[in-house]
């Protein structure tokens, strides 16, 4: 009976460490945005009940203490798992703060729960919309589904290789990372830009112009025009890439079956 017990708490421990990685990393499932550690774990918990009859019946469970020793590469995968979901979050993040920036209004910084860091104004906004749209689209059951798919490649015990292969994963997502926040932003700072353009051309034939004073507001209003015309079309972009980020990642772990 004490033995069965302490099986089953080593199957809890061990199903637990690849979700605990993956909340290390992705945005909505840490402390700062669910309130506390209490519902963090229990979500955990939830998560990981699916798993533990398939690592219940792994011989590694019954093997005394070596366990231990596969916590590391469990945290590993979560890692990376919760790094590829966290992607589009950081994109927009980055481009809400390259928006703030071209516009100066980057002292306005607030604290985004979600990345638990400061950010600009236009950056908490986008994150609170993209957080809307992950659950909406679909995108928790697709997360679910490549924590769960790992666990086909990747049982319990069986150790990730730091190959060729996975540095060039790694640097196709960091492409897709900067490929997102590009495309998301240009619009409203190729508008800045050409307005900042505008302004000094008008300064040099108006030089008692204070143009600093009139630029912030003329870029405000351009990046908020061409952000209500690009919104729409912004987020479907990301809802697609989000789906290009899962096949990426199921075909990596493809590979090592």
């Amino acid at each position: 009976m004490i033995s069965q017990i302490n099986d089953g708490l080593v199957t809890i421990a061990l199903a637990m460490m690849r979700p605990l990685g993956l909340t290390m990393l992705f945005p909505l499932l840490q402390i700062g945005s669910l309130g506390s550690s209490l519902i963090r774990n229990a979500i955990l918990l939830a998560i990981t009940f699916p798993m533990l009859p398939i690592i219940y019946a792994q011989p590694i469970v019954h093997q005394g203490w070596g366990w231990i020793s596969f916590i590391p590469g469990e945290m590993i995968i979560g890692l990376l798992l919760g790094f590829c979901a966290a992607i589009p979050f950081w994109a927009v993040d980055m481009a809400g703060f390259l928006i703030d920036t071209l516009r100066g209004a980057t002292m306005g910084t607030v604290f985004n729960p979600a990345m638990s860091v400061q950010t600009s104004i236009f950056g908490l906004l986008f994150s609170q919309f993209l957080c809307a749209l992950f659950f909406i689209s679909g995108g928790f059951n697709l997360l679910l589904s490549a924590l769960y798919t790992s666990y086909h490649y990747f049982p319990v015990g069986k150790a990730m290789m730091f190959d060729r292969a996975f540095l060039d994963f790694l640097l196709a997502e960091w492409q897709v990372l900067y490929q997102l926040c590009l495309s998301f932003s240009l619009p409203a700072a190729l508008s800045m830009v050409l307005a900042d353009l505008a302004l000094g051309l008008l300064n040099r034939s108006a030089q008692q112009l204070n143009v600093f004073f009139l630029s912030m507001p003329i870029k405000s209003v351009l990046a908020l025009f061409l952000l209500l015309l690009s919104l729409p079309y912004a987020f479907h972009r990301y809802q697609q890439e989000s789906e290009v980020l899962y096949r990426h990642v199921s075909q990596w772990l493809a590979t090592h079956e």
